[in-house]
């Protein structure tokens, strides 16, 4: 009996200090998982910061149905919709998003694959504002769920800036006209597309006679404000097609392409030396400016742009050598 007894103590013994073990590894596990709980919750209280807070749009969508789960502030701020507005709506199908090409598209697109995103995606707000805007979509797994994370940036400021750095690249400030650079580009294309038709490009160079006169004697602001009123002049008498381009102080060319023969070249002249025989009024100042032209012919005057533009200002330097208020075509031209 006392072995037995022995035998029975030393069983309880090892089975208590296997519970023992057991409850250390349960405590551990459950230290485990409070911090596990812990490092979630502060994840999801992350999660929900930068949900609430992002200074993007963010956008939940059931990726099944494409029904609206979630909605940020800034996104309900960025299209006009309030919460419910939204909420278990198809994205695809509010009014932002209706009727365009691209929004068929990433509907589509979504249900084929698990990433899409639009550098220029065009929404409508809902008061009719155009935006311009990044979509980058993401499905993924949320417990057990297949979800679609949208993140929309309103990219139309910077787009707007954009512009404005193109519109100051390329165009004169003072008249709006293009500048240098944009008439060469345009003199360029009006050429090689002449070469393909057969057809000819009339380069014409063109100098507003004694405008230092006037800025001499009236002042800066009235001389800028008749530069502006000639560019609106030369502007009005022109096709859609052709350019007129601010070169220089008062220093002015022109690109007129698809020109069938001299006689076109010469009315185009013509036409714009008559019209600068009217005065301006300027400030309330009755001003008389003539203009002088030289003119080049492409490709009986040159087939590079660099040629045809110092023919035409040889051509326009003769001509204010000779009086000003005329014009003078390429001696090229037959």
């Amino acid at each position: 009996m006392p072995e037995e007894e022995a035998k029975t103590k030393k069983q309880l013994i090892a089975e208590l200090q296997k519970l023992r073990k057991q409850i250390n590894q349960l405590k551990a596990l459950e230290s485990e998982f409070k911090a596990i709980e812990k490092e979630l919750r502060n994840s999801e209280h992350q999660y929900k910061q930068l949900f609430e807070h992002a200074q993007h749009g963010i956008v939940i969508l059931d990726a099944d149905t494409g029904h609206i789960q979630r909605a940020n502030p800034h996104l309900l701020k960025m299209l006009g919709y309030s919460h419910d507005d939204l909420l278990g709506k198809n994205l695809w199908d509010i009014e932002a998003f209706i009727d365009t090409e691209k929004s068929r598209a990433a509907a589509h697109h979504l249900k084929q694959k698990d990433h899409l995103r639009y550098e220029d995606f065009p929404l409508e707000t809902r008061n009719g504002r155009r935006l311009d805007v990044e979509i980058e979509s993401t499905v993924c797994k949320i417990n057990d769920n297949r979800v679609v994370h949208c993140n929309i940036r309103d990219t139309s400021e910077r787009k707007r800036l954009e512009r404005e750095l193109r519109l100051v690249a390329t165009h004169d400030a003072m008249t709006g006209l293009p500048n240098r650079t944009l008439f060469r580009d345009r003199a360029q294309l009006a050429v090689l597309h002449a070469q393909r038709r057969k057809r000819k490009v009339a380069i014409l160079s063109l100098d507003l006679d004694k405008f230092n006169t006037v800025n001499e004697t009236m002042g800066n602001a009235v001389g800028d404000n008749l530069l502006k009123a000639a560019a609106d002049r030369m502007t009005a008498l022109l096709r859609k097609s052709d350019t007129v381009a601010r070169v220089g102080g008062d220093e002015f060319a022109m690109v007129i392409p698809e020109i069938d023969d001299v006689g076109s070249v010469d009315k185009v002249n013509h036409k714009i030396v008559d019209a600068f025989r009217h005065h301006f009024l300027v400030n309330g100042h009755k001003i008389l400016v003539t203009i002088s032209i030289g003119t080049a012919v492409f490709p009986d005057d040159g087939r590079d742009i660099d040629t045809l533009i110092n023919c035409a200002d040889k051509c326009m330097y003769y001509v204010r050598s000779n009086g000003c208020n005329n014009y003078k075509i390429s001696s090229g031209q037959k």
